[in-house]
């Protein structure tokens, strides 16, 4: 088979730009699990189902924005699932304690930051289904995309506005492995799990001389939203990334976002000053 394309990358790149570009353009307006598994089955979840044809509210609008998304990133991550079937990998959720010693080496030898084991539990522990790995024929980890979710504290538009929030702590790939598209694999897997469990965003960082993980990501409709001084141990910069999934999540960020905090060349979403 061959590996997705990049217009099929770049779709659901465009999808998120459409998102941000129509709802820079509505009014803020009152609104009011499961995680997928590493089958095919391309179920929507509740929150995503179709709205009615015909006159539709400005919410309904953007549920069909969402699901759009939704349905882009879930026939992305099947394809690439079929490609790494074709190139003996598969690709599974964490399956216990036999798989944190494999992960950490993984991580410790691809990663700059170096993490205690108490950091690994912290995560995988709380957030087992938001751990995915790729196995290759022999069963050996030869990649994993480690995250959480939360709820945290908005822009201050409301005493009790709070945003449900995904986090990309860790992602490693064995470097024999590369040209696999498995780290564009991972991070679409735990995309959809953090869409299907109704999050607003995703977030993460990454070193500011990662070319390729910068590409990797803004191929997948994530943005530079802050620069981040001296972030790692080595003293190199980061980038905050982050993927806007739902409407009040992207409309209430104006309130926060400023070309003074992110930079010159970081990306404002249509309508942000």
């Amino acid at each position: 088979m061959d590996p997705p394309s990049a217009a099929s990358l770049g779709d659901v790149a465009d999808a998120v730009l459409q998102a941000q570009e129509l709802l820079s353009s509505l009014v803020i307006s009152s609104e009011s699990g499961t995680i997928p598994s590493t089958g095919r089955k391309n179920i929507v979840p509740n929150e995503y189902s179709a709205v009615n044809s015909g006159e539709i509210s400005e919410n309904q609008r953007q549920r069909r924005v969402e699901l759009e998304l939704y349905q882009k990133i879930t026939n992305l991550r099947n394809s690439l699932l079929d490609f790494g079937e074709d190139h003996g990998i598969r690709y599974v959720t964490y399956g216990g304690e036999h798989h944190l010693k494999e992960i950490m080496d993984l991580i410790t030898k691809d990663l700059s930051e170096p993490y205690s084991i108490y950091t690994y539990r912290y995560f995988i522990y709380q957030w087992p289904k938001l751990c995915y790995l790729a196995l290759d024929q022999n069963e050996k980890i030869v990649g994993t995309i480690v995250c959480k979710m939360e709820n945290t504290k908005g822009p201050q538009i409301g005493r009790n506005d709070y945003i449900r929030r995904g986090y990309i702590a860790m992602l490693a790939v064995d470097k024999t492995q590369r040209r696999k598209k498995i780290g564009t694999a991972l991070v679409v897997s735990a995309v959809e799990a953090l869409m299907t469990n109704g999050c607003d965003e995703v977030v993460l960082e990454t070193e500011t001389t990662n070319q390729a993980a910068l590409h990797l990501y803004e191929n997948l409709g994530f943005a530079k939203h802050k620069r981040l001084l001296k972030y790692y141990l080595n003293g190199v910069d980061a980038f905050r990334l982050k993927l806007w999934i739902k409407y009040p999540a992207i409309i209430k960020e104006r309130a926060s976002i400023s070309k003074q905090n992110v930079g010159d060349d970081a990306f404002i979403p249509s309508g942000d000053t």
